[in-house]
């Protein structure tokens, strides 16, 4: 049997994880980059490839 810290934990890196799933997928399949710190959109010419990048990185994430 499981201690209460141990099943908190778990939970706490499912929410963690949930947070990870929904900013790829936004970032990476909405494109909602005004959600990226530090985002300069005069440095950057392809939003498109830039949301891809970042968004697949944080579903990537998620899984590890």
């Amino acid at each position: 049997m499981k201690s209460f810290t141990s099943i908190q934990v778990s939970v706490n890196l499912f929410i963690i994880g949930l947070i990870f799933l929904g900013l790829g997928f936004c970032v990476g399949v909405k494109k909602m980059t005004w959600l990226l710190s530090g985002f300069n959109e005069k440095r950057v010419k392809d939003k498109t490839k830039l949301a891809h990048l970042v968004g697949g990185t944080e579903i990537i994430l998620l899984l590890f």
